[in-house]
């Protein structure tokens, strides 16, 4: 079983790749302006599919 969760946002690429390089959380970029990510159970753990949301809120979070 999987699950699919998606997002817009103005600079999806930009975002992609702060939240690979920062957080090291891979997103896939849907264009022209969705983000997305989809554990899969049998390569994600617990931690990775808690780490994405966190690592998202940190980046689209005003500073």
């Amino acid at each position: 079983m999987t699950s699919e969760h998606a997002g817009s946002a103005d600079d999806v690429v930009g975002l992609a790749a702060r939240l690979y390089e920062v957080h090291g959380v891979v997103a896939d970029v849907r264009h022209p302006d969705v983000i997305r990510f989809a554990p899969v159970p049998v390569y994600s753990t617990f931690h990775d599919c808690r780490r994405a949301p966190d690592a998202l809120a940190g980046e689209v979070s005003p500073r």
